[in-house]
């Protein structure tokens, strides 16, 4: 049988919970952060109740940015002031700048997806690749040059560069104009369906969910090829 995506040239990638391990990186950034500043015996709360805080916090604020709503500025610094103030610390002994600390420490965490880099070394020989990301600029080029993944793509775009963030088409267009591409030869791969998927859908692309977290039967957004481990795309590539 015929590959279904043969006709592809060229491979876009979402980067955070699709080559990068988001998760599991910043869990061990913030428990670091957290046990740095003595809050376990501060705050009587274990390093995972403050994660589990954080994360739910940090969702609403991705969520909230990406919709316009609140600045760069506003998401860096208020998911820390709120999950601080979820775990019972006053705000005269929250840790100061701790938002800065957790940027320093994050983007040096080397945890990629299971298989990310076998692919990439996979792919790179006959595909021209970028990474698509509403991740911020020097942060995003830092996790992709510790991780030893920079030198797989010919460009790199972030929502922070260009001012629009995934799912707008104008982020994927300029990602295309960078690489020379045509849209119906363009993949877009990533793990979120409504900002990579329906995004990338909206701009012309064929689209591979990788979709890790759904259950097995989950028919996924209208058009697009599912995946659940990333060593099933070149099989449907070749």
């Amino acid at each position: 049988m015929q590959a279904p995506l043969r006709h592809i040239r060229w491979i876009l990638f979402d980067l955070d919970d699709t080559l990068w391990d988001f998760e599991g990186n910043a869990e061990e950034a913030l428990q670091e952060l957290f046990e740095r500043h003595g809050l376990p015996e501060r705050t009587g709360k274990s390093a995972a109740e403050f994660i589990a805080h954080y994360q739910r916090i940090n969702k609403e604020y991705w969520r909230m940015y990406e919709s316009g709503l609140v600045d760069k500025h506003r998401l860096r610094t208020g998911r820390f002031t709120d999950a601080f103030r979820a775990v019972g610390l006053p705000e005269s002994e929250h840790p100061e700048n701790a938002w800065e600390e957790y940027l320093e420490i994050c983007p040096l965490k080397t945890r990629l997806m299971p298989g990310a880099k076998e692919l990439l070394e996979t792919l790179h020989p006959h595909y021209s690749m970028a990474v698509v990301t509403n991740g911020f600029e020097i942060t995003q080029r830092t996790k992709l040059a510790t991780s030893g993944l920079s030198d797989y793509f010919d460009a790199v775009v972030s929502s922070e560069a260009i001012g629009h963030p995934k799912p707008s088409p104008i982020i994927f267009h300029h990602a295309m104009e960078l690489l020379g591409a045509t849209p119906e030869a363009t993949l877009m791969v990533g793990d979120n369906a409504d900002t990579d998927i329906q995004g990338a859908r909206a701009a012309g692309l064929e689209t591979a969910w990788y979709c890790r977290q759904q259950p097995i039967d989950s028919a996924g957004p209208e058009g697009t090829y599912l995946i659940f481990n990333l060593s099933e795309l070149p099989a449907l590539l070749r």
